[in-house]
């Protein structure tokens, strides 16, 4: 019973990855390479917070990948609180570079206070380091 529920539930994350990704593209590849913020709907944003809470782990980076290359302001409550969560410094430093990506005044906080207070010296430096670009 159990391979049938993971299996299920691979299709759904794989489904919802494909929305996610379906409805980002359509709103900004017209805007060729010149990437700004732009206001997404409501679905998109649901989808984008399930992807970055995810157990999936490539789905969950995807997430954050996105949120950050998109500027999405409206996700940056939700990646400070995985971040609090998160124990593994490559996806810590991930979630500081799409902070930094979106830009806004509480993201760039976020980042300053990790560059003193992270308990890796990784994520430290990282953070460090674009608080000083």
């Amino acid at each position: 019973m159990k391979t049938g529920y993971n299996t299920k539930l691979k299709r759904t994350l794989v489904a919802l990855t494909i929305v996610l990704f379906a409805a980002i593209s359509t709103n900004l590849f017209a805007q060729g390479d010149k990437i700004v913020a732009k206001k997404f709907n409501k679905t998109v944003l649901q989808n984008l917070t399930t992807a970055i809470n995810s157990e999936n782990e490539g789905l969950r980076r995807s997430g954050i990948y996105l949120a950050g290359k998109y500027k999405i302001a409206e996700a940056v409550d939700e990646l400070t609180k995985i971040l609090s969560e998160e124990k593994d410094p490559n996806n810590r430093v991930l979630i500081v570079l799409a902070l930094n990506e979106i830009g806004t005044d509480e993201a760039l906080k976020v980042i300053e206070k990790l560059a003193v207070n992270d308990e890796d010296l990784y994520v430290r430096r990282m953070s460090f380091a674009i608080v000083n670009k």
